[in-house]
């Protein structure tokens, strides 16, 4: 629903950060720059094969030009290291181990947050990769309280799990996704105890009864809603209201998008009749054992935020979560994630494989990506047309020479776009 604001953008998040940090000592010492262009165009490759694609303002996916984002980051990591060594009163070795290498890997989500931002003409971007509050020190360190904001979802354990249950995302069985769940609990709740002002809870259930009361105390604690240039084209006549924006939010670019890729986001592009039935789901569609071994290990966590146990401590008793049962769920665990790619194989192929390509990419060597860097400068004249969202850059540099006019529609101008939904306003089938 946040996404249909004009001056937002919030793109299905591809969780840079938790996908990336584990694994940078495969990178070297990113104070080297050419392991840090490699570390660029590993991370821009992976956003760019996202399983939901990132698209600008006209449609087009995105595509990030590395020299640029390599440079920003240089900057931004420059500039943060020499605003806390003055900040501090600290030395040189001092700060580079306190902005270590896990700021590039922020620097880069941030440079490729904002281009995503400044391509659909929004000043500014959400984040919506869930395990974003762990790394809540980092945050704090780089955008500082004045720009950082957080926005706690908080649901029902029970329902969380057995909408993972029947998803091809992470982790399946009850035990796995129900210790996760708690783990986010805790760093959501250190947040709000150590900085209030910087998080705004919402209750998923509360969301449910009253989508257009909850948008509305978002919208306030985001902040007025400004234009930037989504309109440049025209006069802006009226902003969209929150009854308004949660309305139309079921039909709108990301969620027409991404439900139609996945059986995972069927449900963003249904209405008020399926939201009536979300409500403590569990209790119709999981068994009582699977219960039990949600409650148990995330007791602590969902009673402290309101959650009522329905089993434990009332008709069963807490489980004992010995190592040896641990195991045996890990291995359940295994067995119920292959038995979800089988069978997304078979009911939608295509899924599976946007899913594999974009997992591919982290498997790739050093080797890969440093033929890969070599080579963008073959194509940087082709990317400018794609980079610049200016008419008068755009003139600059277009090359009549490299267009191929037989392929562009009869009197068409040089530049000019249209997205989707502004084609289908102006074209219409008629029958002969």
């Amino acid at each position: 629903m946040l996404g249909e604001r004009e001056d937002l953008i919030a793109p299905h998040p591809p969780h840079i950060m938790r996908e990336f940090l584990p694994m940078l000592d495969k990178f070297g010492s990113l104070e080297e720059i050419e392991n840090l262009k490699l570390l660029v165009d590993h991370i821009c490759q992976y956003v760019e094969t996202n399983q939901v694609p990132w698209l600008d303002k006209h449609d087009r996916h995105i595509k990030f030009i590395r020299k640029i984002i390599l440079k920003n980051v240089v900057i931004t990591i420059d500039a943060l290291r020499g605003s806390k060594r003055f900040e501090k009163g600290i030395s040189q070795k001092e700060v580079l181990e306190l902005i270590d290498a896990k700021y590039y890997v922020l620097a880069i989500f941030d440079a490729i947050m904002n281009k995503c931002a400044e391509s659909n003409g929004c000043k500014m971007w959400m984040c919506k990769s869930m395990g974003m509050s762990q790394y809540y020190d980092m945050l704090l360190n780089f955008y500082g309280k004045e720009r950082l904001r957080f926005i706690y979802l908080i649901r029902d354990p029970r329902d969380v799990t057995l909408s993972f249950m029947k998803t091809p995302v992470g982790d399946c069985h009850p035990y796995l996704v129900a210790k996760k769940w708690a783990k986010l609990q805790n760093h959501g709740l250190q947040i709000l105890s150590d900085a209030p002002e910087l998080i705004h809870q919402v209750r998923y259930e509360h969301v449910l009864s009253d989508k257009v009361g909850e948008v509305a105390k978002i919208n306030e604690f985001m902040g007025a809603r400004g234009m930037c240039r989504t309109l440049r084209r025209g006069s802006v006549v009226v902003l969209a209201d929150d009854e308004q924006l949660s309305n139309q939010a079921k039909e709108g670019r990301e969620a027409s998008k991404a439900k139609e890729l996945s059986y995972q986001f069927q449900n963003l592009g249904r209405g008020d009749s399926f939201a009536a039935k979300q409500f403590a789901k569990y209790l119709l569609q999981m068994d009582t054992e699977d219960i039990r071994i949600v409650e148990s290990a995330a007791l602590e966590e969902m009673t402290r935020l309101g959650y009522e146990p329905h089993h434990v401590g009332k008709t069963h008793d807490r489980i004992d979560f010995t190592e040896a049962l641990i195991h045996e769920y890990d291995e359940l665990n295994k067995q119920m994630i292959s038995k979800m790619f089988l069978d997304l194989e078979k009911e939608n192929p295509a899924d599976l494989y946007r899913r594999q390509r974009m997992a591919s990419v982290l498997k790739k060597n050093r080797v890969h990506f440093r033929q890969s860097f070599a080579e963008m400068d073959l194509y940087r004249d082709e990317m400018i047309l794609e980079d610049t969202d200016d008419e008068d850059e755009i003139e600059d540099h277009f090359d009549v020479k490299k267009v191929d006019f037989a392929k562009w529609p009869l009197k068409a101008s040089q530049v000019g776009f249209l997205s989707r939904n502004e084609v289908a306003e102006r074209l219409t089938l008629e029958k002969d």
